[in-house]
């Protein structure tokens, strides 16, 4: 009975480090809503412990990157919703929110022009 619990603690463990390993190497796109009035996007590509930010002009097939930040502890304010995307014009303004235990440190937190 012992080696039988042995044999399901070791699977489990295993289990939980490929899960972890795959959820590190792993990024998630999201396109911000809302676009600006003549359809520019911002999209953000995250993924462990950081991302990074890129417009998408209206016509264009390739998005330009704009910015990149970084999180403490793997948080990913985009993916919990902890950011606000504003227009002004084709002007964009993107605040990411963090944690008091889990900052964010926006490196080119300045506005996002979408008509550059």
């Amino acid at each position: 009975m012992n080696a039988r619990k042995a044999l399901v603690v070791a699977v489990a463990w295993c289990a939980a480090v490929v899960v972890f390993w795959s959820g590190s190497f792993s990024s998630d796109l999201r396109v911000l809503d809302p676009a600006s009035a003549s359809g520019c996007r911002v999209a953000v590509l995250e993924g462990l412990g950081g991302g990074t930010v890129a417009v998408l002009a209206p016509g264009a097939t390739t998005p330009v990157r704009v910015g990149t930040y970084s999180a403490d502890d793997g948080y990913a304010p985009v993916s919990r919703g902890a950011y606000a995307l504003a227009w002004d014009g084709e002007v964009a303004h993107l605040d990411l929110r963090g944690t008091a235990d889990a900052p964010v440190w926006f490196d080119d937190g300045e506005p996002i022009d979408c008509r550059e």
